[in-house]
Formats: structure tokens, sequence, C-alpha cells
């Protein structure tokens, strides 16, 4: 599918090929023979492929006017507003109409991003009309840059983003009654909120805890985790992780749908719908369908570095690092080998990409990493609580005091981690043969068990 993508083969014999493959990988005595089995899996590949790259053309932009006469367009919004850092707020929109100089208007169509000075108040489904000029930023990519005032609220796309807008200024306001920093730390893991250019973010990523910040699996996990906690012995194990399963969709449409918060939603929900059916399948092969899903139906993500790296580490967890924990398990409790591998294998997955990237890598992650994750896991469950019981006169006081002690203890944590160096690592080549090496070493210990 990520070859098909790079090669730009028409949708059309894409879904041709998708045909034959399928046609001659049943004719293969059956479906189950193994190369029945790689004839229809790559039918399946070819079809999802042919999917994702008719949603690209639909959505590249088109204005019914030239560009150099566009004044101004209209459009959804289809993420809140996020800061991006010195003070500007960027935000993805979906066009629906340009207008032009001489009173003239057009339809539009395709995706464009805004970059808005100052704090805009945007929310995910805001019908937006903007008085700036479209500019060609890249191939088949299209910006605007605006103020304030030169954006006009017109309503809403539809009553539950409205209501979602409702319930995040209700909750907004909730959070600010713990504490500035507390409440600064609480929203960014909560609901993804956060400052780019804030101190503590910066020693987050220096201490290789940067994912921490990010809404990924491991905050969907914490979540889901306290459901199962509370519900299970009233409800049994069923029945919770089917109200759990809603909650989750309630949470990624409140905390917005970012490429590693939707993997980790979709992966979850798959998950649940197997076992609620009777069925055990592997977590690599949830992650590759949950690939499949989310890279037809959302193709533009694909290529963010925020997907990029939540399939890597999931994937190293599931194969090096599951490894890895049974060999430490008989050497180490499993409170600790099991996070430890994980860990690892999260690292050794992730590297290649994170040395392309930026050029640098943390290895103290590992440890801090370690100290963080139930720090964090009672950090939000202490801050969810407070979300419900803040208003109690004899249980505020007690809540507020157990997040600014756990506030304290984070903090202590990113600050004396962060002063560790990192590595810098020029060479792409070097830790992807590294990763790859070590992977392997893992794996076929797996493969001498078969």
């Amino acid at each position: 599918m990520c070859v098909l993508y790079f090669f730009s083969v028409p949708p059309g014999i894409l879904c041709l090929l998708s045909l034959v493959l399928a046609g001659v990988g049943i004719s293969l005595h059956s479906y189950k023979s193994f190369p029945g089995k790689v004839l229809i899996s790559l039918s399946i590949g070819v079809f999802f492929a042919a999917t994702a790259l008719l949603r690209l053309e639909y959505e590249e932009p088109y204005t019914g006017i030239p560009l150099d006469r566009v004044s101004g367009f209209s459009g959804i919004v289809l993420t809140d507003a996020r800061p991006c850092g010195g003070g500007l707020y960027r935000m993805t929109l979906r066009l629906k109409r340009v207008y032009g100089s001489k009173e003239e208007s057009a339809n539009a169509r395709g995706i464009m991003t805004l970059f808005v000075r100052n704090r805009p108040g945007v929310r995910w489904g805001m019908d937006l009309t903007v008085e700036a000029p479209l500019i060609e930023s890249g191939e088949k990519q299209r910006t605007a840059w605006a103020g304030i005032e030169e954006i006009d609220i017109n309503g809403w796309a539809n009553p539950v983003v409205r209501i979602r807008s409702q319930v995040l200024l209700f909750i907004e306001k909730k959070i600010s009654s713990l504490g500035k920093d507390p409440g600064d730390l609480f929203i960014a893991l909560f609901l993804g909120i956060q400052d780019p250019d804030s101190p503590l973010r910066k020693q987050f990523r220096e201490a290789g805890a940067a994912h921490v910040l990010a809404l990924s699996g491991m905050h969907l996990g914490i979540i889901t985790g306290l459901i199962l906690i509370a519900l299970k012995p009233f409800t049994g194990k069923r029945a919770a992780l089917l109200i759990s399963c809603p909650v989750v969709v309630a949470y990624l449409v409140l905390a917005g749908l970012r490429p590693s918060l939707t993997r980790a939603a979709v992966t979850y929900l798959l998950w649940g719908c197997c076992y609620l059916s009777g069925r055990r399948p592997r977590g690599i092969f949830l992650l590759c369908f949950t690939f499949l899903l989310l890279g037809t139906f959302n193709p533009r993500d694909a290529g963010s570095l925020s997907f990029k790296l939540s399939f890597l580490a999931l994937g190293g967890i599931l194969l090096p690092g599951q490894e890895l924990f049974l060999l430490l398990r008989s050497k180490a409790p499993n409170w600790l080998s099991g996070p430890l591998a994980a860990s690892f294998g999260a690292q050794i997955a992730t590297a290649p990409l994170l040395t392309a990237t930026f050029g640098v890598l943390y290895p103290v992650g590992l440890v801090s990493g370690l100290i963080l994750a139930p720090l964090i896991c009672f950090y939000l469950w202490v801050g969810i609580g407070s979300l419900f019981f803040l208003n109690l006169p004899g249980l505020s006081f007690y809540l507020r005091e157990a997040l600014a002690a756990l506030h304290q203890v984070i903090c202590f944590t990113v600050q004396v981690t962060s002063k560790i160096p990192p590595v810098y690592w020029e060479s792409t080549l070097q830790a992807a043969l590294l990763a790859a090496g070590l992977t392997f070493l893992l794996l076929s210990r797996r493969w001498r068990r078969r």
C-alpha cells in the first residue's frame, strides 16, 4: 500500500489489479493455502491503496477562480485552533467557496491550512468566512494567514460539534480552578492543549518523554483502565468493556481526531469487538488493519510525523518489546520487565525516524518513562476525579493537594532526567541498521521456538 502511494498509480488500475489478485488467490485451490493467502492479502492492500488515492484526489484544493484573484474564502474547520509557536495558531479547513476582489465567487473544495495571529477561539466544526488571500505553499497545498479581525464565524456544521465545544468550555473552566501549573499539565495530558514554547514541554522532550504530552494509547489506556477497574466488580469484564467502547468514542471526539489518539481508539475498538465476539486476534494484526483503515479514510495524516511514530512505537512494543519481556520476566518482576521491554521496543522502532527528523536520540527515556508512567496514570485519575468532585467541600481540598503534590514530583523527575545528555546521531542508516539488528536478534528467539 505504501509503495503504491509513492508510484501514484491511477486508482482505476489499482481497483482492477485488486480484483485480479483476489480472483487468482481464490482460484488457487483454496484461499487457505499460502499462495492464496498472499494474493488475497495483496488484493486487499491494493484496494485500500486505490481508495486512499481517490480520497487524496478529492481533497486536492480547487478554486473556481484563479488563485491570484482570491481575496477571501469560506470553509468548515476540521481541527481545533492549536498553538504552533510564536503566537500563531494553526487549523485545517475544508474549503466551500472562494471570493474575488470584484464581487466574484465560486465553489471550492479541498483541504487547506489557516494560520491565525493570537488565540482565535476557533473550534472543530465551525463554519468560517476569512478575508485573506490563499497562497500556494507547495504542490497541491494551500495556506492562508489572517488576524482575528479577518475571521467571521457563520455557525456550526452540525449540532454534535456545537455540543462538543460547549462541553470543552465547561471542562476548561473546571480545570482552570485547579491552579495554573497543575491545571496546565492536566489539560495537556487530558485534552492535548499545550503551549509549544513552554519550558516544561522542552524539559519533557530533553527527558525523552515528549510522547507523554502527545495524546496516544498511553492516555487512552489510563482512561479505559479507570473505567474497567471501577465497573468490573459490579458489571463484570464483558459489560465493563462494552461500556468503555462508547466512552472511548466520546473521548476521541472531545479531544479531537489526532493521529496517534485515533490510532489508539480504533485499535481498542477493534480489539473490543473481537473480544466480545469470542476472538483473540494478535495485536500486530489489529495494528496492520488499523493502518489500512486510517491510511484509507484519512490519507493526509498518513504522512504526518505523529502518525508514523504512533504506529512504529506500537509495532516495536508488540514485536521486539514482547520478545524482550519474555526474556526478562524470569529475571525481573513483571511490573518492571513489562514497562522496560515496552519502552525499549518503542525506542528501537522509532529511532531511525527520529534520527532522520531531528538527528538526536534521548536514551534517558528508558528510565524517565518507567518513573513517569505510574505518576502520569495517578495524575490523570486524580484530575478526572477533580472534574466530578471538585464542588464537594470536604473532598475538593484533598484533590487539589494531591494533584499539586503529584505535579511537583513529575516536574522534579523531568528536571532531573532532562540533565542527562542526549545522543547526537546524524547517520540515519546506522540507526536503521542497529534497530533492524536488535529487532532481528529478539525475533529470532520466536522463530527458534517454532
